[in-house]
């Protein structure tokens, strides 16, 4: 066979299609808080952010795996569009357990459904959760008061994120 041939020969690598985008890495100290008098925690917020609150609903399908979280989230249960979140905790020595420092990346996943599937196939589901959420925000910091369904109760999570270095 000619060298040339073999040279000139066009190779064709297999390529495909991402089935999500990332977002960076964020980090953010995280308190998760069980609330019993709702009107009271609802009035604070407002009085701090000077909102109502956005009204979600999302369905988290969590996963079996071996350190942190990885769950689905569904912002808008019925459509195909979700996200992968993974989330580790940091060193959390310092914090007991009230406090985590946390680290999570998140995906974009325009077939959801597709992907949860897939994922299916070699992970165990260990719950999923709906809940009803309202997102208030002040700075750096997220305040989301969620309504789980099946419990029946409420829990404020706060999310502080570190400010960002200007440049």
């Amino acid at each position: 066979m000619d060298k040339n041939l073999i040279n000139n020969k066009t190779t064709i690598t297999k390529s495909f299609l991402p089935l999500f985008s990332f977002e960076k890495t964020k980090r953010y100290l995280n308190i998760k808080i069980k609330i019993n008098d709702i009107e009271e925690i609802e009035w604070k917020l407002f009085s701090l952010t000077d909102s109502l609150g956005l009204v979600t609903k999302s369905e988290e399908i969590f996963y079996r795996v071996p350190k942190g979280q990885l769950k689905i989230c569904f912002e808008h249960p019925g459509k195909n569009i979700g996200e992968l979140i993974s989330i580790s905790p940091t060193d959390n020595k310092s914090f007991g357990k009230l406090f985590y420092l946390l680290e999570s990346r998140i995906s974009t996943l325009p077939e959801a459904g597709q992907f949860r599937h897939t994922l299916n196939l070699c992970l165990e589901e260990l719950a999923i959760i709906r809940k009803k959420r309202k997102s208030y925000i002040f700075g750096s910091i997220k305040f989301y008061l969620d309504n789980i369904e099946c419990l029946g109760d409420y829990y404020l999570d706060i999310e502080i994120y570190p400010e960002e270095e200007e440049k």
